[in-house]
This record gives structure tokens, sequence and C-alpha cells, in this order.
């Protein structure tokens, strides 16, 4: 499998396993009339991409970059999004999108993943340095014994 040139249904088993997308579109392709993507603007008949999380059975959530307000992403039928995305395809069919794997690209996941790697830096540290501390106070008992070994009585 090309992961450049996936078929829908590909992007669709990728996205319910862990990826999400961008999908490029146009809304005037889907049948539904109260398609969620249809009803963002009062025109539907032009060139627009969104952001699909996660699907799951036969919905995707799906974030418009169009929604205002309070908008938080929407579940869209796997059927309006693949007539949505009907508008772009390369000559084999494959719908023009970019899919990556969730999370480990974000912003979030790479402060976590830093955060995870200077708590075990940290860790090392600490456990070299309790180590040296116990060997020093190991080492000024011994010398403090010996001292006192040595005073004449």
């Amino acid at each position: 499998m090309d992961p450049l040139r996936l078929s829908f249904d590909e992007l669709w088993a990728k996205l319910q396993v862990g990826h999400c997308a961008v999908l490029d579109g146009n809304p005037v392709k889907i049948q539904d009339l109260k398609s969620p993507l249809r009803s963002i603007q009062a025109k539907d008949d032009y060139d627009h991409a969104v952001f699909i999380h996660t699907a799951r059975g036969e919905r995707a959530f799906v974030m418009d970059p169009l929604g205002r307000g309070r908008y938080q992403g929407q579940w869209v039928s796997k059927v309006d999004l693949r007539q949505f995305a009907s508008q772009f395809t390369t000559a084999s069919g494959s719908p023009y999108c970019a899919v990556v794997p969730r999370g480990e690209q974000s912003s979030v996941e790479r402060a976590r993943r830093q955060t995870r790697e200077q708590a075990e830096s940290l860790r090392v540290e600490l456990a070299t340095a309790k180590a040296a501390v116990t060997t020093a106070r190991s080492q000024a008992l011994r010398d403090a014994m010996r001292a006192i070994a040595a005073v004449p009585r």
C-alpha cells in the first residue's frame, strides 16, 4: 500500500486505528442537504479542507476550520465524507489527504515526551547523587573511625 495513494477505504481504516487526517473536498458534492458539512456556509460550492480526528463505525469526528463561536467539531457520516472528497481525487481515485498517526507529532505530545525524558534524566542524576552521597558518607565514617582508633588512650 502506497501511503501517498490511499483509497478512501484505506484512509477510513487508518482513521479507526489511531490516525488523523486533513481531507480536501467540496461540500456541494454531499447529497444530504442536512449534512453538518453543508451547514457551515450559506453557499456550499467551494473548495475546502477539514481535519478528521478519528473514525468510529460509520462516522468520523471532524473539525471544520469554518466553524464559529463555540463550535468544537461534529460527527459526520462516512458517506458524507466520501462524497465531500470526491471533488479532489487522483487519477486512481485516491482522495487528496494527509494522514499521520494521532498524537505523535502534536506540540502537546512533543511537550509530554520532553517532560518524560527530562524526568528520566533527573531520576538518573538523583540516583547517581544518592550513590555518591552514600559513598562519601561511608568513606567519611571510615575515616572518622580510623581517626578515633589512632587517638592514644
